[in-house]
């Protein structure tokens, strides 16, 4: 395959999250739909296990069929990150990148001319990040999942949730506090 459209997903989903997208545009044959570290069909990410973006980026470029000359990435919030990483893998191999809602909150606190509002919601995440950024022992317990799923959605969110979609998502709660950390502490937002 010449040309692949490598697609990488964002916390908390799966990689048949670009799925629909694909279709629509008609692009389904020439689209990976890369998985993740520890979401499926990957085994889990031992719960203590660090993980950065960087270990995603090697992950997702190992899922390239071979002699892929051209790659067109298309990447959702943590995976924008992921994104950037393996842009730097791939060098000129990159014929192009859509990112889509990037989370990068350490590079928005650090920004000159940043919105007021988002580099004041992204300064008191940190300011509050001693358990929800620091704490190996709650992170991505039900007490994090809950933090992160309602803020992302609305409050209360993560109770409305089925039982079966929580217990998925306690399954990649570690692995999505190692997502959440680096969307704070990676190098290329410094």
């Amino acid at each position: 395959m010449d040309s692949t459209i490598l697609c990488i997903h964002s916390t908390g989903t799966t990689s048949s999250l670009w799925a629909p997208v694909l279709e629509a545009a008609r692009l389904k044959e020439r689209g990976l739909l890369a998985g993740n570290l520890g979401y499926p069909p990957a085994p889990l990410v031992e719960r203590g296990t660090p993980v950065s973006a960087l270990d995603d980026a090697r992950h997702v470029v190992s899922q390239l069929p071979d002699g892929t000359s051209r790659v067109h990435l298309l990447a959702h919030s943590y995976g924008g990150l992921v994104a950037l990483h393996v842009m730097d893998l791939l060098g000129p191999r990159v014929a192009s990148a859509f990112i889509y809602e990037p989370v990068v909150f350490r590079f928005m606190v650090n920004a000159k001319g940043a919105d007021p509002a988002a580099v004041e919601q992204g300064s008191a995440f940190i300011a509050d990040g001693s358990w929800f950024l620091e704490d190996t022992q709650r992170g991505g317990s039900d007490e994090w999942l809950e933090q992160f799923i309602d803020y992302w959605n609305r409050p209360g969110s993560w109770q409305r949730m089925p039982e079966p979609l929580r217990t998925a998502t306690r399954a990649v709660g570690w692995k999505m506090f190692q997502e959440v950390r680096a969307c704070f502490y990676d190098e290329r937002q410094l």
